[in-house]
């Protein structure tokens, strides 16, 4: 009953259009040249009362502001990743996208998101930073990821150092928290104290004051001072409330727009110098698998030389976050899979987390 009382309660509004685009521009590096390819998407909503109820695509219309932002960005990103660069990364390619629009509640500027694929020794990684800051973080962890000269094997005493994810790695660990605790099975642990003293929220990621369903948007604190919260949901749709996306190519809302995850409240504590920094995420394949697991191949260094090495982890993610001893540094806006605002997390020894419950780890 809910949907057609929602439907009725749009009578006597009238129709408003709002205009939302996508800029995208790809460079790959090639032989001294870079080939550029660009894609620019512009659709037309119809919003009642704040509702958007229908789209259209527009070929026609033009989005040079967009194209302009992303088109800046990619030369800033290209110029910064090649002086950054040397023999042991190879820049593959660099993803730009800004998005914007106009009409109705649109927002008033371009969003910009960078991702970079780059090639090492240890493989492919996928390395993305978002907003003002983000071909400085991008052109950061590529600088740091040109020291890799090779994969020796695990030095003595390795396994008894503290871990330390770094922000790329603590953001597929937030974002499957995030999977976790917005499930139907989450419900059972509402109240319930189960991680160290953090809290996880969805941030919104929307047109300003409101979802697509014209509900109010807002932050949604999944768990507070580690104790969980159950998120309201949208009767219309089953979304979280406020978090209701349209979709032009099914033509109906759904909740499964993007998703920005900020983790805070953690109390930031020193790291010795003899620990093991869990640096980025090797590209790969279903990361996030049945069950509620994650499973993700890092690069890692041992602070306490120029030796690198791979870790491989499968854990439930609240039973890794539950071990979590503290912060090491301020949170750090990245992009990958989804937009993530995590700081580097302090963990404790490889000994210590093979050997708790709901934990994988292999070092390679």
């Amino acid at each position: 009953m809910s949907a057609p009382m929602r439907e009725a309660s749009t009578a006597g509004f009238e129709p408003v259009t709002e205009f939302r685009a996508r800029s995208t521009v790809i460079g790959s590096p090639a032989g001294g040249t870079t080939r550029i390819s660009r894609s620019t998407d512009v659709v037309e909503l119809t919003l009642v009362a704040g509702r958007v109820v229908s789209s259209v695509r527009r070929w026609d219309r033009p989005a040079v502001d967009l194209d302009d932002a992303a088109d800046q960005a990619l030369r800033i990103a290209l110029d910064r990743l090649d002086e950054v660069a040397g023999r042991a990364v190879a820049v593959q390619s660099v993803l730009v996208s800004a998005e914007g629009g106009w009409g109705a509640a649109a927002p008033p500027a371009p969003v910009v998101r960078v991702l970079a694929r780059v090639e090492t020794v240890a493989g492919p990684l996928v390395l993305g930073g978002r907003g003002p800051r983000a071909t400085d973080e991008v052109s950061r962890m590529v600088a740091a990821a040109n020291g890799l000269r090779g994969l020796p094997a695990e030095q003595p005493g390795t396994r008894r150092c503290p871990v330390v994810l770094f922000p790329a790695v603590s953001a597929v660990l937030v974002v499957a928290a995030r999977m976790v605790l917005t499930s139907p099975a989450a419900a059972r642990l509402a109240g319930r104290r189960v991680l160290p003293p953090l809290t996880l929220t969805d941030d919104p990621v929307a047109r300003a004051g409101q979802d697509d369903n014209g509900r109010a948007v807002g932050p949604i604190e999944l768990v507070v001072d580690g104790r969980v919260r159950a998120p309201a949901r949208d009767p219309d749709t089953g979304a979280l409330l406020g978090r209701a996306a349209w979709s032009h190519d099914l033509r109906r809302l759904t909740g499964a727009g993007p998703h920005r995850v900020r983790l805070s409240g953690l109390r930031e504590i020193p790291v010795p110098a003899d620990r093991i920094d869990v640096l980025y995420p090797v590209e790969g394949l279903e990361r996030y698998l049945p069950g509620g697991f994650v499973r993700v191949t890092c690069v890692a260094r041992a602070s306490a030389g120029p030796r690198w090495c791979l870790v491989r982890l499968c854990a439930r993610p609240l039973s890794l976050l539950r071990m979590v001893r503290g912060a090491h540094g301020p949170g750090t806006p990245l992009y990958s899979d989804h937009e993530t605002d995590v700081p580097a997390l302090v963990l404790p020894s490889l000994v210590r987390l093979e050997g708790s419950s709901g934990v994988s780890v292999e070092l390679a």
